[in-house]
């Protein structure tokens, strides 16, 4: 969930494992290894969140997405992109 949108749905293991959206990929990066030494591929969200009273039309996360294009502006409901996997990003 972002900014009370649902951005993904499936099992956990399978979210966890295989993160789609770029918010969930977002926060799957930020967990910490125990190896410090370890080589992370991190995700980062860049940009200002946007205040409640005045969300963004289409995904609420495209000021910040990395992935962002022109079509995020539209509205996008959840779609099936892996069984039982939900996504709402039109980039994915």
């Amino acid at each position: 969930m972002y900014l009370g949108a649902i951005v993904g749905s499936g099992e956990a293991a399978q979210i966890i494992r295989a993160p789609l959206h770029p918010c969930t990929r977002a926060l799957a990066s930020a967990v910490p290894v125990p190896n410090p030494d370890r080589p992370r591929n991190r995700f980062v969200l860049r940009g200002d969140l946007p205040t409640a009273t005045d969300l963004p039309q289409g995904c609420r996360l495209r000021g910040r997405c990395p992935l962002a294009a022109p079509v995020c502006t539209q509205p996008l409901p959840l779609r099936e992109v892996a069984p039982g996997h939900h996504v709402a990003s039109h980039m994915v």
